[in-house]
C-alpha cells in the first residue's frame, strides 16, 4: 500500500531542468508527446524561461521519498472561463506502482484548491491506451475526438479530449484516495 506522506509536489526549479530534459527526451515519454524530435538544451531552457514568467502556466515536480519522479503542469490557465489544460509524465521508471495516480491526485487537488478553477481539460493521443485509462480512472469524461489532429511519426493521429469538473472531482477523489492509500 502506498503512503501519501511519501509524495510531495513542488514548483519546478532551474535545478530540475537537466532531469526534466532527460525525461522529455526519453523514448517512453517522447512517444506520447505531440512532437517527435529530441529537444535541445537551448530550446528546453527557452521553454522553461517562457513558462516561469507566464501566469497562465504552472510546472510542478512530483517527488517520492525526496526524489523527483515526474512532472505535472497546468497550461492555458483561463481564469475567465475557469479552466486549464493539464499535462503529466512519470519520468522515473523505478517509482512505485501507482505513483502516477498519486501524482495526479495531488495535482488535481492543487489545481482545484489553489487555482480555484471549475474544469481541468486533458488531451491524449488516441493510441496512448495507458493515458486514456488513466484519465478515466481519475474521473475524467471523454468530451470528443479531434480527428487527425497531430502529425506523429509521419501519420496524422487523433487526439481524445477529456474534461473533469470540480464537482465531479469531489465525488471521485475519495474513492481514488481509498484505492491508493487504503
Amino acid at each position: 500500500m502506498l503512503n501519501r506522506a511519501d509524495y510531495y509536489l513542488r514548483p519546478m526549479l532551474e535545478k530540475d531542468l537537466e532531469q526534466v530534459l532527460a525525461w522529455r527526451n526519453s523514448d517512453q515519454i517522447r512517444a506520447y508527446m505531440y512532437t517527435d524530435d529530441n529537444i535541445t538544451w537551448e530550446n528546453h531552457y527557452i521553454w522553461y524561461q517562457k513558462t516561469v514568467h507566464n501566469p497562465n502556466i504552472v510546472n510542478y515536480i512530483c517527488e517520492f521519498d525526496h526524489k523527483p519522479i515526474g512532472v505535472v503542469n497546468a497550461t492555458q490557465i483561463d481564469r475567465y472561463n475557469s479552466r486549464c489544460l493539464w499535462g503529466f509524465y512519470l519520468g522515473d521508471t523505478d517509482a512505485p506502482k501507482g505513483s502516477s495516480y498519486v501524482m495526479g491526485l495531488l495535482f488535481l487537488d492543487w489545481i482545484f484548491a489553489n487555482l480555484s478553477l471549475r474544469k481541468v481539460c486533458g488531451e491524449v493521443l488516441s493510441f496512448n491506451d495507458d493515458s486514456l485509462r488513466y484519465h478515466k480512472n481519475l474521473g475524467f469524461e471523454q468530451e470528443g475526438i479531434l480527428k487527425e489532429h497531430i502529425l506523429k511519426q509521419d501519420i496524422y493521429t487523433d487526439v481524445v479530449v477529456f474534461g473533469l469538473l470540480a464537482d465531479k472531482w469531489q465525488q471521485e477523489r475519495a474513492k481514488i484516495e481509498t484505492r491508493l492509500f487504503g
